[in-house]
């Protein structure tokens, strides 16, 4: 039998249209279950059980009234740590800022998700500042992967992907700047969104950095997606909501572009490996035409700019902290700055104008085909306790490769669940389209979603 906790935002929102389910119940369940399961994985950094229980009524009163706000008025949720909800301090992940102020305004994304009558059960724990893939944090622990406690979670957005998993909410905000929605998704088997950049706005706005959809199907990150999307007076950015496109109908005659053990990149696992080349085959018995697009140079040379950009970024990061608190810092963000960040102003100017060229190169490329396909993670999870592979502060972004490239250009891309490697650990793909096409995307993604179909309930017991 289904659990309260089991059930996706859309049914949801259906019990309560057809009086089976109160906000007020799911609400009450889906606490139950973060305090049993995801507190447990260290994935919450500010429940607020109290708060939402408040709101749960109201919900529960515009449904009784048949006046709901939006299609998720009611459904629980969660928000990254690091996205701002007014009345709540943003300590992003790290000890350095556990004594953030409070916030008096909303990022865009959570205040229009709230708006829409979401609920919203907590904020999610993070890695410190964002700046590793890994769910290790020095103010909250580790976040232990659902599927092995002993297992990393990746990150940035580690808390939202590891709740998700565990039915701590069915949906939830991550953030975005080199695969930090789509990686933890991939490791915890869930569905993770970074729309086209500047579709949903997102402050501090800055090149690369998303908020975005995190949900256990691509269905409700869709739903989530149309929502948060359009226009906000706090970013210069963000786009306006594009001209309904007509869609594929089918994916028949669909051209998809494969990228795996590209050119210059980290090399797959064989699970992994399979993992894809199982998902180019469903989607050849589709009538789909696969590409082999993995030995263009593109795909290296473009992460080797972003690397240098991340530099920029880490730099900056790093400029704001004393001496004393760069010691409580882990060594990889340290490296972050120290290994990625250019040294001059030359050096700056140009890693910005080798950005544009990577950006016009890879658009060039995504232009041959209809959808890209590729691995999110070619590794999968290593220790929970460690924020890259085996620590080593060379390597720290080395994993994150497959997504950061769809950072650098600002394509929508989006991580599902495909399979299990053969310690039972979940596999995620990840698809691409061209600039603007998140509809497209999503479009597609729903049908390789059931082409796959992954089982997610193994966490959810």
């Amino acid at each position: 039998m289904t659990q309260i906790w089991q059930l996706s935002a859309s049914q949801l929102v259906q019990a309560y249209n057809n009086k089976q389910l109160s906000p007020v119940e799911a609400t009450q369940a889906i606490i139950a279950r973060c305090e049993s399961h995801a507190e447990p994985l260290n994935a919450i950094s500010h429940p607020l059980y109290e708060q939402v229980l408040v709101a749960a009524k109201k919900a529960e009163r515009r449904y009784a009234n048949g006046q709901p706000l939006s299609p998720l008025d009611g459904v629980p949720c969660t928000i990254k740590e690091n996205v701002a909800t007014r009345g709540h301090n943003n300590t992003m992940g790290s000890t350095v800022a556990k004594h953030a102020p409070i916030a008096d305004v909303s990022a865009p994304s959570a205040e229009r998700l709230l708006a829409g009558g979401a609920l919203l059960i907590a904020k999610t724990a993070m890695t410190d500042w964002g700046l590793a893939g890994s769910g290790a944090s020095t103010l909250h622990g580790n976040c232990k992967n659902p599927y092995n406690q002993d297992s990393n979670t990746n990150g940035s957005s580690s808390g939202s992907a590891a709740a998700l998993a565990v039915g701590a909410a069915p949906i939830s905000i991550g953030t975005d700047l080199c695969g930090s929605i789509r990686n933890p998704a991939a490791w915890c088997g869930v569905v993770g969104f970074k729309q086209n950049y500047g579709s949903i706005a997102h402050t501090p706005a800055s090149w690369g950095r998303h908020a975005g959809p995190m949900a256990r199907s691509v269905a409700d990150a869709k739903i989530m997606y149309k929502l948060l999307r359009g226009p906000h007076s706090a970013d210069a950015t963000a786009l306006p909501i594009p001209f309904a496109e007509p869609l594929p109908t089918s994916l028949k005659g669909l051209r998809v572009g494969l990228i795996i053990n590209a050119h210059g990149m980290p090399a797959c696992t064989p699970a992994i490996s399979d993992a894809v080349l199982h998902t180019a085959q469903q989607l050849t018995l589709a009538g789909a035409e696969v590409i082999d697009l993995s030995d263009r140079p593109v795909w290296s040379a473009s992460m080797t700019t972003w690397h240098c950009y991340l530099g920029l970024t880490g730099s900056l990061a790093m400029s704001h902290f004393s001496n004393q608190e760069r010691q409580q810092l882990p060594p990889s963000m340290l490296a972050f700055n120290e290994i990625s960040g250019p040294t001059s102003a030359l050096e700056a100017s140009r890693a910005l104008f080798n950005l544009e060229q990577a950006k016009q190169a890879m658009h060039q490329v995504s232009q041959e085909v209809d959808v890209l396909l590729s691995p999110t993670i070619p590794v999968s999870p290593f220790a929970a306790q460690l924020y890259g592979i085996d620590n080593d502060p060379t390597r720290h972004i080395e994993h994150l490769k497959y997504t950061g490239i769809f950072n650098l250009t600002g394509q929508p891309a989006i991580s599902i669940p495909a399979a299990f490697d053969e310690a039972g650990m979940p596999i995620g793909i990840q698809l691409a389209t061209n600039l603007y096409e998140d509809e497209k995307l999503l479009w597609i993604a729903q049908q390789v979603e059931s082409l796959l179909g992954f089982d997610n309930t193994r966490p959810l017991q």
